[in-house]
């Protein structure tokens, strides 16, 4: 009994993890950040153009870490390293460096 009350409790924080960061996200000026209104696989168009060259590639990179719960990536056009939408929506607030992934931006 001790464990399906322990396992029910685990399902509904994974469940609502993406709303409790949206809710409490403050920078460290008190400003409050609440997260875009699309998945963590939808970059803004403005950060990444879906017309732009190597979009395919960069959105595969970036849903491969996702899916092995990675921090980032390898961008495959430039060798930089990028920040996951999730690495970053788990920091709480926006940093205003232009993120490609920033779940923050609307």
């Amino acid at each position: 009994m001790h464990f399906c009350a322990n396992t029910f409790a685990i399902q509904k924080f994974s469940e609502s993890a993406r709303e409790i960061l949206a809710v409490k996200s403050l920078d460290m000026a008190g400003n409050k950040f609440t997260l875009a209104d699309r998945g963590f696989n939808e970059p803004h168009p403005t950060r990444l153009d879906p017309q732009s060259e190597g979009f395919a590639e960069i959105m595969q990179a970036h849903d491969e870490a996702l899916a092995a719960g990675k921090r980032g990536y390898t961008d495959p056009i430039t060798g930089a390293f990028v920040f996951t939408a999730k690495a970053l929506a788990d920091e709480g607030y926006c940093c205003s460096s232009s993120c490609r992934h920033c779940p923050y931006v609307d």
